[in-house]
């Protein structure tokens, strides 16, 4: 009986993808036409506030990240959205920070060693026992994966380099007061397919990035354009002076109380430069890239340069 539901799943995923998503706020659009400059003033302010009350300032004095996670996927969503082929195990995640470079490790289960990578965009696998192959197969899921996840575990640092931050209006969601702030790196504020939007709700007690919905136009899923996802981090902890939120829950859609997270990420340790530069750059002859996002990478003996994505 599942393959009949999943099938129904994605035609409808695939009949809504003449649709695109909008994040913006009714606030936002009723105040955009005669106040942008006062929204984006104070959507800039609220965010680098937020970025520097989670110590985010610190983070570029690093070079890497490395974290162990409990990871578990929940409902046919979820199922479908799992990259790894497993469920309920330990990941080792390792990133060179405000980059798309890094590699996640399986640490339990029957796939323990076993590991996969992007560098400056090439996708790898490995394992314990062999040295990265660059010449398989691109599973795209895991492709996507691992920069979302990297992404994701840097967002208010990410952020605050979009070129458009308006202030949304203020709410109460799940018993707290929050601020909101639309983020794109898009023109304008209206939703388009080539860049993604986020509605960032900042907490008014604690000042921190607590809640975020997304959308994801780069996803792999038909009708990506037409639906969102949400995160929630909490029991943030403080390491190196950064508030580092140990838990991620992400759920399909809107943030409402009760609802069940598809996916949730339980860190049980986070690490600072402890990642060896092989491990995250094992093919000498790329390009490094930063936070761009090339269409190819190209070997330095090509004597070209890569192509850059619009964000």
């Amino acid at each position: 009986m599942r393959y009949p539901i999943i099938m129904a799943l994605v035609m409808g995923f695939a009949l809504q993808s003449c649709r695109t998503v909008d994040l913006r706020t009714p606030y936002l659009k009723e105040n955009l036409a005669n106040h942008s400059h006062e929204l984006e003033i104070k959507g800039n302010k609220l965010l680098a506030a937020s970025w520097k009350s989670q110590g985010m300032d610190r983070l570029m004095s690093h070079s890497s990240i490395q974290f162990v996670g409990h990871e578990a996927w929940r409902s046919l969503i979820g199922k479908l959205g799992n990259p790894w082929r497993l469920n309920n195990e330990l990941l080792l995640f390792e990133y060179a920070i405000n980059t798309f470079d890094g590699r996640v490790t399986i640490l339990s289960g029957r796939k323990t060693g076993t590991y996969f990578g992007l560098q400056s965009w090439q996708y790898y696998e490995g394992n314990e026992r062999t040295p990265p192959d660059f010449n398989v197969k691109k599973d795209k899921k895991r492709a996507f994966a691992i920069p979302t996840f990297h992404y994701l575990t840097e967002l208010p640092n990410r952020l605050k380099n979009a070129p458009l931050k308006l202030y949304a209006g203020a709410t109460m969601l799940l018993g707290k007061d929050y601020e909101m702030v639309l983020v794109t790196w898009g023109t304008n504020s209206k939703p388009t397919k080539a860049h993604d939007q986020y509605l960032v709700y900042i907490s008014k007690e604690t000042g921190l990035m607590e809640l975020v919905s997304y959308s994801a136009h780069e996803g792999y899923l038909p009708g990506r354009h037409s639906f969102y996802g949400s995160i929630r981090y909490s029991d943030f902890k403080k390491v190196e002076g950064i508030l580092i939120p140990m838990k991620h829950e992400t759920l399909f859609g809107k943030i409402k109380k009760n609802k069940k997270p598809i996916h949730t990420l339980e860190i049980k340790s986070f690490l600072f430069d402890g990642v060896a530069n092989e491990v995250l750059y094992p093919k000498k002859d790329l390009y490094k890239t930063t936070d761009e996002k090339p269409k190819k990478s190209i070997s330095k003996s090509s004597g070209n340069k890569y192509e850059i994505f619009k964000k």
